[in-house]
């Protein structure tokens, strides 16, 4: 994978392709279950991270976690 002229580019197989921010997908720890899938939905990366106030990673979580989660 490289990087192109804009670093939210990235080149894959001779394409240019445009990536998502990280700071799309982030989610503090009060955030609802609802609020997390909107992210997940929303950003291609299909993961919200859990940070705290100071974006200190606290974990990650994904549609499938959500999903064992409910039907645990």
């Amino acid at each position: 994978m490289l990087f192109g002229e804009n670093r939210n580019q990235v080149v894959t197989d001779g394409r240019w392709k445009m990536t998502h921010q990280w700071q799309n997908v982030l989610i503090g720890p009060d955030s609802t279950i609802r609020e997390a899938l909107e992210v997940i939905n929303r950003e291609a990366l299909k993961i919200a991270l859990v940070v705290d106030n100071e974006q200190r990673l606290l974990g990650v979580i994904t549609d499938g976690d959500i999903r064992r989660g409910l039907l645990n």
